[in-house]
């Protein structure tokens, strides 16, 4: 198809989407009064946190460029899946966000995580990459390679809203987070794949946009993490995080069961109900 018609398809499938969303959805209020189905043009410009006159351009087919990011950014407004985002990208004539490298994960890497169910474990790269997980792992944190486009631990810390849920403490877990993939951003600045990230997330999440500015240095000890699992209840963890060697740009993260909670034998019966 010619220029022309991208653009138009792009604006189609935009309003179309945007009218398939309701307000309650992304958390806004339902207005009675309300004349047009779905969300707002500036509602979703708001959500995405770029300009209204700039997505009435591209509802409007007008020609202008648009970068990845801001893409990706509608994408997470409209709650776009994966199959929906990669027809936007192709669309806007912008290449879809970098998939993570799973070819650096070893079979027996993979044996490793897996011998350590019921205890959930993940291997994560220096961009935080989710390169591998364990069965567990998936039922505890809802790890589901269908619904993980970006297959990130920080864009999915962030931008997911069962992830704030599960979570007791989900600020001081973000932080923690957001402070080691710092640490290892600092290594890394001329990573691409890790830029693209931050300016992401940085355009799509308020609280890392706020807490990147203040610049907190990753603390080397892991800390008690409390979850509220939807299936199970209240679940403890000491998380530990070991180097995969020889590889140094791998970590492995295993939850380790605080013991006489009931944790372990909860994890055992989430098991069971597969």
């Amino acid at each position: 198809m010619d220029e022309k018609e991208r653009r138009q398809r792009l604006a189609d499938f935009l309003r179309s989407r945007r009218a398939k969303i309701s307000p309650t959805q992304v958390g806004l209020p339902q207005d009675s009064r309300r004349r047009v189905m779905g969300l707002r043009r500036e509602e979703v410009a708001d959500l995405a946190n770029i300009s209204v006159t700039w997505y009435t351009w591209l509802e409007q087919a007008r020609a202008i460029r648009v970068s990845s990011k801001t893409i990706l950014a509608i994408a997470l407004a409209l709650q776009l899946d994966e199959r929906d985002q990669e027809q936007l990208f192709r669309l806007a004539g912008c290449p879809p966000p970098l998939a993570p490298t799973t070819e650096l994960v070893t079979p027996s890497m993979r044996q490793v995580i897996d011998s350590l169910n019921p205890h959930p474990a993940y291997i994560v790269d220096r961009r935080w990459d989710l390169l591998a997980w364990n069965q567990t792992a998936g039922l505890v944190f809802g790890f589901d390679p269908d619904s993980l486009p970006q297959r990130n631990l920080m864009w999915f810390t962030f931008t997911n809203k069962a992830m704030r849920q599960l979570f007791r403490d989900w600020e001081k877990f973000a932080r923690y987070l957001l402070a080691h993939f710092r640490a290892d951003y600092s290594q890394n600045i001329n990573d691409p794949r890790a830029v693209e990230l931050a300016g992401i997330l940085k355009q799509t999440s308020p609280e890392f946009r706020k807490w990147w500015k203040s610049h907190e240095a990753a603390r080397p000890h892991e800390f008690q993490q409390e979850l509220d699992h939807p299936t199970v209840g209240n679940l403890l963890f000491n998380p530990v995080t070991f180097q995969v060697y020889p590889n140094a740009n791998l970590q492995m993260v295993v939850y380790t069961t605080v013991l006489e909670t009931g944790t372990a034998e909860k994890l055992q019966q989430l098991l069971a109900c597969l």
